[in-house]
């Protein structure tokens, strides 16, 4: 969780940290779920900071009807960036392509519901929020359970991998 004032970068920290668990951990596919109106700035982040070129970006906005969304989502992208309303209807899409870190941007603007905290399953997650948390107990539980969960999980898998490699 990265909880700091608006403007402060916690984009850019959230590239950088996406970056290092692409190149240490395995990362491939990152969902960045964020507002409407920020999923190109967040293409454009990755454009920048990630090294991306305009012919090929590794950062593809989810967006537009039915049949352009199922077409984006079939493209090979390492990076896909969508707003809430995608999760009810690509929830088969993403589940799919089943990313290895999600980025939460900004939650307590989003509107989700459990059903949506359920879709973004991962191994890694990271939430970014430059609200404060206090004034919103709900929102606060929702997220320590969901990171919470993410970790528990992927330690219980990590365990399970290390007990078969040890006769």
């Amino acid at each position: 969780l990265l909880a700091d004032e608006r403007g402060l970068g916690k984009g850019v920290q959230a590239i950088a940290a996406a970056l290092l668990w692409q190149r240490h951990f395995g990362v491939q596919r990152v969902l960045v779920l964020c507002a409407p109106a920020q999923r190109l700035a967040w293409q454009r982040a990755w454009q920048r900071f990630a090294g991306d070129s305009q012919d090929e970006p590794t950062a593809q906005v989810i967006d537009g009807g039915l049949h352009q969304r199922q077409a984006q989502w079939s493209a090979a992208s390492g990076v896909r960036i969508i707003a809430p309303d995608a999760l009810d209807s690509d929830a088969a899409h993403l589940a799919h392509w089943a990313p290895d870190l999600v980025i939460v941007d900004e939650p307590q603007g989003l509107g989700l519901h459990s059903g949506h905290w359920a879709a973004l399953q991962s191994p890694h997650a990271l939430v970014l929020c430059g609200a404060p948390l206090a004034e919103e107990p709900e929102l606060m539980h929702t997220l320590v359970a969901w990171l919470d969960e993410q970790r528990l999980e992927h330690g219980a898998r990590r365990a399970a991998l290390e007990a078969e490699e040890d006769p």
